[in-house]
């Protein structure tokens, strides 16, 4: 019987060997290879060359962001005590001691505000140190491209969580830096570099929508306020 040429190309295209897409070694940082197994997955993000403004990225966008989280933190908290404080603290019916109310609202206010906002600020590091930057976008592409354990044995998913990456003062698993840093919301800033000043503008826009929030709570507190009149 005539093979039609139709017939015979996927013949001729099953006698090559599939080019393989997992555990290559000809990635880089912003087209890497993907990983199948623990050793590579490793391997590959411990040596790859890092571009300098990434990680100039990666600590400006993690410092923003942990500001704009203890704010909205600050001012969740704070809310709610004004509300707390406002109901077991009437305003005063006589207007000569309103001011006087006012005073004492605001130095209570203050004295609820500051210890808690430093008590925010501990619970995780503000700023990355500058010795640890490199080794924790190495560990933040680790955990980003990890072996799937829904496509490849879980082991080898747990290896990579399991690596134990060496810091200036203390040696973490990706696992840990993951839970310490919470580098997997702020990824963008490793997918490319940002021109132009694209990223300027975006970390602009972040501290403008917190000033923003930051007075509307304000006019909220002081709203609920003058309905105690």
């Amino acid at each position: 019987m005539t093979t039609t040429p139709t017939e015979a190309a996927p013949q001729i295209a099953s006698g090559f060997p599939t080019t393989p897409l997992f555990d290559r070694h000809d990635g880089t940082f912003f087209k890497p290879s993907p990983s199948s197994t623990a050793e590579h997955c490793i391997g590959f993000w411990s040596n790859v060359a890092i571009p300098d403004e990434i990680i100039t990225q990666l600590e400006t966008a993690y410092y923003q962001t942990r500001l704009n989280e203890v704010q909205k933190q600050v001012d969740d908290q704070v809310e709610a005590w004004a509300q707390q404080w406002i109901t077991e603290n009437p305003k005063p019916k006589r207007e000569s001691h309103v001011a006087e109310w006012n005073a004492r609202f605001a130095v209570d206010r203050e004295a609820f505000m500051g210890p808690l906002r430093e008590g925010l600020q501990k619970e995780r590091p503000m700023r990355l140190d500058m010795y640890d930057s490199r080794q924790l976008v190495r560990a933040a592409q680790m955990m980003y491209h990890i072996p799937s354990h829904k496509k490849f044995p879980v082991e080898e998913n747990l290896k990579v969580r399991d690596h134990q990456i060496e810091l200036y003062n203390e040696v973490l698993t990706v696992e840990e830096i993951q839970t310490r840093y919470r580098f997997l919301k702020i990824h963008y800033c490793l997918e490319r570099i940002f021109k132009d000043n694209t990223m300027g503008e975006m970390l602009e826009e972040m501290r403008t929508m917190n000033s923003v929030l930051g007075v509307t709570r304000d006019m909220m507190i002081e709203a609920q306020r003058v309905q105690n009149y």
